[in-house]
């Protein structure tokens, strides 16, 4: 378990990617979950469900490693979804909590 504790080998993703056939849909238990799998084209896509995604225009994730560092999410056309910019705090935002923080030491 220390060495897969996603409950996913290399080896068994890779198994996994070899069974499936193009354009092929199976249903894999992972983690004490069941997951949609997809595999289009070479690529395997897992289906997101998590109520996180409810409003997102994200449909799939790749599953192309055990722990999730390279995955990618797409939408229903399997169009890449760039990741969401780091949230910036602008000047005036530092002003203003500035501004706050002298009030509530006063």
């Amino acid at each position: 378990m220390a060495n897969s504790g996603s409950q996913l080998t290399i080896h068994g993703l890779f198994e996994l990617g070899s069974a499936l056939r193009r354009e092929e849909i199976a249903v894999l238990f992972r983690n004490n979950h069941f997951s949609t799998i997809y595999k289009r084209e070479d690529q395997l896509y897992q289906l997101l469900t998590d109520q996180g995604f409810l409003h997102e225009n994200m449909v799939w994730e790749t599953l192309n490693d055990v722990d999730a560092t390279f995955s990618e999410f797409v939408n229903g056309n399997f169009e890449t979804i760039p990741p969401a910019p780091e949230p910036s705090t602008s000047s005036s935002d530092l002003q203003n909590m500035t501004l706050q923080q002298q009030i509530n030491s006063e």
